[in-house]
């Protein structure tokens, strides 16, 4: 069969290369792709099933209205509220499959073929790879040397862009956008009439700073979209619930193309997320704790290697480690840390060319493993790398 020019020009994320490869060896440890270990999963697992199977019994079987249950889109809006002191409707809310599929509708809403959008370099490779997979065109911009969005940068490029995503806390960085830098691009946004869509996935695993919400910058709230999550903040990626936040007057036109990709949500996992809402401060805090935990020993483990950088995480759960003083290829070092010590992380240039010469660790595992995938790559780099990879 002839696949479509669209499918063919749309690239494979490396995280998926790299997770692939390393479901096939025994005793890995999964430091590559944005997914809990199993101390997260029996944090509130029973919690999660009393809530699936009581949303069942109550009957929620059926489809729901394309814009999600009205229960959940109004409990989300009460959520903005009391989280971040900001007025929005549950008119405003359209509920979706994960964030990705949040974003992906938000593409659909705003761009044409051609259409230019900006992404960040180092970023999420399914920025690039669902944009171009919706006809548009996308073009980078740089982060500085804190992973803080390149001002200068998306001023210049502003101009000829449709739109800009912005993701704050960062995949892959860490990094935590400070309000002076999101004013910035707020003020920028306005001036060129840029859609911002705001992706804000991890904004309740924050360690240092605090994060600030798009929503806060009311002279943009007519061109932004907000993508969320409850996947990262409760670690429950498998349940694929997410949601975006719209202009007013664009949630029906966004229902419209719901209809035609998924109808709506699963009705059983809206009704259980209404009842996560209530818990969600509890939850998060939990979640975010083991995060802390995790990073704290993966840190402290890496220190013991004089020629790796990085800039601290400030939230999320991913470190952007600079390993160019070993390996001048990311990928290589990926491949090698593979075969020799069978510990699994994503190639820094899977993320955009900026991200060469670094590689992303994931520390969302259990503790145990994150301290033995920190264990292997120290002894992975103080014996040699690339030649104890040639010995296995």
């Amino acid at each position: 069969m002839r696949t479509s020019h669209r499918v063919n020009a749309t690239p494979c994320p490396l995280i998926r290369e790299i997770s692939k490869l390393a479901h096939t060896i025994p005793d890995i440890i999964h430091m590559e792709i944005g997914d809990f270990g199993k101390e997260f999963k029996e944090m509130h697992k029973e919690f999660i099933a009393s809530l699936l199977a009581e949303a069942t019994k109550e009957g929620y079987l059926n489809y729901t209205e394309n814009n999600g249950l009205y229960e959940l889109r109004s409990a989300i809006a009460d959520y903005y509220k009391k989280q971040h002191n900001v007025k929005i409707e549950p008119e405003n809310v359209v509920v979706t499959i994960g964030a990705m599929e949040g974003l992906f509708l938000s593409l659909l809403l705003i761009l044409d073929a051609g259409d230019k959008i900006l992404l960040p370099d180092p970023g999420y490779p399914n920025y690039t790879s669902e944009s171009i997979l919706v006809g548009a065109e996308p073009i980078y911009y740089s982060l500085d040397s804190n992973f803080h969005p390149n001002i200068s940068d998306i001023a210049t490029q502003a101009k000829k862009s449709k739109a800009i995503i912005l993701n704050t806390p960062n995949n892959p960085t860490g990094a935590v956008y400070p309000k002076n830098v999101l004013k910035e691009i707020a003020e920028i946004a306005k001036e060129n009439s840029l859609v911002v869509i705001s992706d804000e996935t991890y904004e309740n695993i924050i360690f240092e700073k605090k994060h600030h919400t798009m929503l806060k910058f009311d002279d943009i709230r007519d061109n932004l979209i907000v993508v969320n999550s409850f996947s990262k903040s409760v670690a429950i990626t498998g349940l694929r619930l997410g949601f975006i936040i719209l202009p007013d007057g664009l949630s029906e036109i966004t229902s419209k193309i719901q209809e035609n990709i998924i109808a709506s949500p699963p009705a059983m996992i809206q009704k259980a997320a209404v009842s996560l809402l209530e818990n969600y401060k509890k939850i998060t805090r939990k979640v975010t704790q083991k995060l802390k935990k995790n990073k704290d020993a993966l840190l402290k483990k890496l220190h013991k290697l004089p020629k790796i950088s990085y800039a601290p995480p400030k939230g999320g759960f991913y470190l952007f480690l600079n390993v160019s003083e070993y390996y001048s290829s990311s990928y290589k070092f990926a491949m090698d840390l593979i075969r020799a010590k069978r510990v699994a992380v994503t190639p820094g240039i899977g993320f955009g060319k900026n991200g060469e010469g670094y590689v992303r660790i994931s520390y969302s595992s259990s503790y145990e493993e994150v301290l033995e995938g920190a264990k292997r790559i120290v002894e992975f780099l103080k014996e040699g790398g690339d030649k104890l990879a040639q010995q296995n």
